[in-house]
């Protein structure tokens, strides 16, 4: 059912509403480095592995540019369809990381591998991420808090995605939920 979910379009429709929102929420305040007003300077991105089909108007990046002429630093708004510099769609990371640590579903390196066109260092580079860099993030402790019981480091990211897919019945919203926690774009406890 994951991967099926992430080739379709609505999936990212709703996740660049949820950038959408993020963004206008950070151009309502003022710039953090001169505290002038900050204007949209959105660009297009590439990333790989969602639906061939995507419109154009969802590969934006949002963006916001202070207006201070003497300041013009750049702002990125929190985003549930970016992970962070990665050039593949954040709910793909996810997903195939996911899909990896419960291979009872049938789906080994191999497999996924060949089926979004990615190299085994690559997948091998984001399962250590989730098991040695997202741990000791400031993202993750704070993370950690919202939960009413203690959740194991290396269960990271699929047992949140489980999890949030259990709690919500649907594999969309729990795709969405998990985005949002793990990215920090808005809470969902």
């Amino acid at each position: 059912m994951i991967l099926e979910t992430i080739q379709k379009v609505k999936l990212y429709r709703l996740l660049f509403q949820i950038d959408e929102d993020l963004a206008e929420q950070q151009r309502a305040k003022a710039c953090p480095f001169c505290n002038a007003k900050l204007h949209n300077s959105n660009y297009p991105r590439k990333p790989r592995g969602g639906p061939d089909d995507l419109p154009d108007d969802l590969l934006i990046r949002h963006s916001l540019c202070c207006s201070a002429l003497a300041c013009r630093k750049r702002v990125l708004p929190g985003s549930c369809r970016f992970w962070d510099r990665k050039v593949y769609w954040g709910v793909v990371i996810l997903a195939l990381v996911t899909l990896q640590q419960g291979r009872a579903e049938g789906y080994s390196a191999g497999k996924l591998m060949r089926l979004f066109k990615i190299s085994r260092h690559t997948l091998k580079r984001w399962i250590r991420y989730f098991r040695k860099d997202f741990p000791g993030t400031t993202r993750w402790k704070r993370i950690k808090g919202y939960f009413k019981f203690e959740f194991p480091d290396e269960l990271l990211p699929g047992g949140i995605v489980r999890l949030l897919i259990e709690r919500s019945g649907s594999v969309e919203r729990g795709l969405i939920g998990s985005l949002q926690l793990l990215l920090g774009g808005t809470e969902m406890f």
